[in-house]
């Protein structure tokens, strides 16, 4: 069991880890990265360039409205860095898996939340489900509906810091 270590900035358990071999490959040496979208089109940005900074290039609308993205099929945060050649979807609230990385990222802020009113708490288990989210939590005292209460308010001043 885990004490207290959540954070909102955690990543997707699905997020890319860029791997690193001592040999260099055809996708580090080019330049641009380019990017296939569902439309059809193709995009040719810098190599190394964001999720982000695809979708800004796409439009200001889908811009404001992606909170993340899925590059070659994985669910990824839209500061995730692009290599080579890609397919990348942005990612809206109103998707399937926008409803997904948001009831991953309530699970986080709630983590957050409780692990800020009761330190000592031990985090076990805590994945988006299909009806909303939840985290197994080892603490020493059951909560209460003033506890819940109080759960969601420091949920609220977290998002409002972020």
């Amino acid at each position: 069991m885990a004490r207290c270590r959540a954070s909102v900035r955690s990543s997707f358990p699905h997020s890319p880890r860029p791997q690193r071999s001592a040999q260099r490959t055809h996708e580090e040496e080019s330049p641009m990265v380019k990017v296939h979208l569902p439309d059809g089109s193709t995009k040719e940005l810098s190599n190394g360039a964001t999720a982000a900074d695809v979708i800004r290039e796409i439009g200001p609308g889908l811009a404001k409205r992606a909170i993340a993205a899925k590059v070659n099929g994985r669910i990824v945060d839209l500061n995730t860095p692009l290599e080579g050649e890609v397919e990348l979807v942005a990612i809206k609230p109103e998707d399937e898996d926008g409803l997904y990385v948001t009831r991953h990222s309530c699970a986080h802020v709630m983590a957050e939340a409780i692990c800020s009113l009761w330190p000592q708490t031990k985090l076990v288990y805590g994945p988006p489900v299909e009806n909303g989210f939840y985290y197994d939590i080892d603490l020493d005292h059951s909560l209460t509906p003033e506890d819940f209460e109080a759960i969601e308010k420091k949920m609220a001043e977290i998002i409002a810091e972020d």
